[in-house]
């Protein structure tokens, strides 16, 4: 277990856990930086100076590196467009019979290995794209839906298909010299409990299976969670993210109480499009809200939109810190 997260397991659960509050805000900081948001996915030098200004000028344990769905679905070359500003979007998507598994990775994840790569003074977490999330983006949300309906079997072979692809990821990725990986599965909030079960947790707990035990694992959903929550249960990361259309009192009780459960201020309405003074009243409203969890680490619900104020997110660190 990284010894910068998370303390010794035979400690009290009071005790337990170190504070754990992930700076998910590359966006907002490239922006002040004079940076785009395409630029921190084409570039390492650029990707590593906003982490770097970010472990330099606030006080976190670990960085969190840049969140990119399209980022892993590009190895399977899916179609994207880019106008050079903003991250590439994905614009055609691939039949299921024809998803075969990548040999050699793209630019950008080249890219994103060497920033890791190149940091030595501080700790990163990498974010990944859960394996459902990944099938549903190589396939199409309607072939996806199509397929749960009517061939299962031709869905898990894609999904089989995506696991690989991802231990492999994984595992270069711990080369490169990450502490943790913050996965992302938020597509899984449209499933059933056991659908869940079959093409999302089970790959989950296969990739962690597969790789270093050293690493500390949160999965992050900022869908619905209630359908999956027995699913998620099941997991066997270390931590649980979770973005505002979740009910944290609600789940809190459901999850394993061993594992830190994380979240879940919204990057629209309490940063985007709020003022510091509604930023503290939503911070210290959910702190009070949560205050009998041991388990609960206060969060941003998901990464911060690349034109979020600093003021607000500063007022955030201040109150959390």
């Amino acid at each position: 277990m990284c010894d910068t997260i998370v303390m010794d397991r035979g400690l009290s659960m009071r005790h337990k856990f170190m504070s754990l509050n992930l700076p998910l805000f590359v966006n907002p900081i490239a922006n002040t930086l004079g940076l785009t948001k395409y630029q921190l996915s084409t570039d390492s030098t650029a990707h590593k100076l906003v982490l770097d200004h970010i472990m330099k000028n606030y006080v976190f344990k670990c960085a969190v590196a840049l969140m990119d769905v399209t980022l892993e679905a590009e190895a399977f070359k899916v179609g994207l467009k880019s106008d050079g500003v903003n991250l590439p979007k994905i614009v055609s998507y691939l039949d299921p019979n024809k998803v075969i598994l990548p040999t050699s990775y793209p630019h950008r994840t080249r890219s994103y290995l060497e920033t890791i790569e190149a940091i030595e003074d501080y700790k990163v977490i990498a974010t990944i794209t859960g394996p459902f999330t990944l099938t549903s983006l190589i396939l199409g949300f309607t072939k996806t839906k199509e397929l749960l309906k009517g061939n299962k079997t031709q869905l898990i072979r894609v999904v089989e298909i995506v696991y690989r692809y991802l231990t492999n990821y994984v595992n270069d990725l711990i080369k490169a010299g990450i502490c943790g990986l913050f996965i992302c599965e938020p597509i899984a909030g449209f499933l059933t409990s056991s659908e869940c079960d079959r093409f999302s947790t089970k790959y989950i707990n296969k990739i962690i299976d597969k790789s270093s035990k050293s690493i500390f694992t949160i999965y992050h959903n900022c869908a619905k969670t209630s359908p999956i929550t027995n699913s998620l249960a099941k997991l066997k990361v270390d931590a649980y993210h979770f973005g505002e259309a979740t009910n944290l009192e609600n789940i809190i009780n459901k999850l394993p109480e061993s594992k830190m459960v994380m979240g879940n201020l919204s990057p629209l309405d309490d940063f985007l499009y709020s003022d510091d003074k509604h930023v503290k009243i939503a911070t210290l409203r959910l702190l009070d809200r949560m205050k009998n969890y041991d388990n609960f680490q206060i969060s941003f619900g998901c990464e911060l939109p690349y034109e979020t104020k600093i003021n607000n997110i500063e007022t955030y660190i201040n109150l959390t810190k």
